[in-house]
């Protein structure tokens, strides 16, 4: 058993000092990049070889001045030095930007082990670059998730840009019926705010309807629609969810009014709100504009009752956005 543990430690060891003699080493060629300057991709080269030395990787030197864009002559001059691998570095000038990448090819193979790219967002920004592609090429992590407090960019650090949006707030005409209650129509008026990011259609209202009538309604709801088109002019449809009331006038029987004790009067009033949901469909004019008209047409059925009947109906509207 002893003999088994001591032939199993020193496997451990004879192969540990085995990766510690062919421990890989790398030896960095002359950067590329025909926009920009010598002392620029001379600068990133140095940067690089400073950083992987940080990292324990065993960098070698090598004389060359230009850069090399033969594979032989790449190989030739990493086993010159004695490497095992070589780094081949770009930098391509963007403005005042520059993409800098690196890759990693082992010696007698065409095809690079290892790939990656960071952007400067102006020359003092590119000692972080290549502190992070160093750290990238040494780990095998890539650079966008390997930072650290001491080595964020200087366009890491810029607010991210963001596609805007097209959206529109507007005066709604139009009204509903309550089917079942007798209301009729009840004419209305609204408010809406319609947000359109090319792929979907978001929309908050407000609405109140009842207007020289006995009954009035409300709803607060928020929707969403897709549109069929990306033209200027687009057929939508979907739904939503609302938090909308009712209330209508009730006249009284003979027993109501002896049940109730309304002596004096001949009807009561009577409300109820609660959640409804609605599809709803309609066609959105002036997409690309900044004024839109948009005619909808709804149908919405609540979760709650109203002198027993469930409340529901059709809601049509004219809104006009900007």
């Amino acid at each position: 058993m002893l003999r088994t543990q001591l032939k199993w430690i020193l496997t451990v060891a004879l192969t540990c000092l085995c990766g510690v003699v062919h421990a890989e080493s790398v030896t960095i060629l002359p950067f590329q990049g025909d926009s920009v300057h010598p002392q620029i991709r001379s600068a990133a080269r140095d940067a690089l070889s400073i950083f992987l030395t940080d990292n324990k990787v065993d960098v070698k030197g090598n004389q060359l001045k230009e850069p090399v864009a033969d594979r032989a002559a790449a190989d030739a001059a990493a086993k010159k030095v004695g490497a095992s691998s070589y780094v081949q570095g770009r930098i391509t000038r963007l403005g005042s930007r520059a993409i800098v990448q690196v890759q990693k090819y082992a010696v007698g193979n065409d095809t690079a082990s290892y790939s990656d790219r960071m952007t400067a967002a102006t020359p003092t920004d590119l000692e972080t670059v290549m502190q992070r592609l160093a750290r990238s090429l040494a780990t095998g992590k890539k650079s966008v998730k390997n930072e650290n407090i001491h080595t964020v960019t200087q366009r890491e650090q810029n607010a991210l840009r963001r596609r805007v949006a097209n959206q529109y707030f507007g005066l709604t005409l139009g009204g509903q019926i309550s089917a079942g209650h007798g209301t009729g129509f009840m004419p209305g008026f609204g408010f809406s705010w319609l947000w359109d990011n090319r792929n979907v259609l978001l929309g908050a209202d407000l609405r109140f309807a009842g207007v020289g009538t006995d009954s009035t309604a409300f709803d607060l709801s928020i929707s969403g629609y897709y549109p069929f088109t990306e033209s200027d002019t687009t057929p939508y449809l979907g739904g939503g969810l609302a938090l909308s009331g009712l209330s209508t006038k009730k006249e009284l029987s003979d027993d109501d009014i002896s049940t109730r004790n309304h002596y004096y009067e001949d009807e009561i009033t009577e409300d109820k709100s609660g959640m409804s949901f609605f599809v709803a469909g309609g066609l959105l004019i002036g997409r690309t504009s900044t004024v839109s008209i948009r005619p909808e047409m709804a149908y919405s059925v609540g979760t709650y009752t109203l002198d027993g009947k469930l409340v529901h109906g059709l809601r049509f509207g004219l809104t006009l956005g900007f």
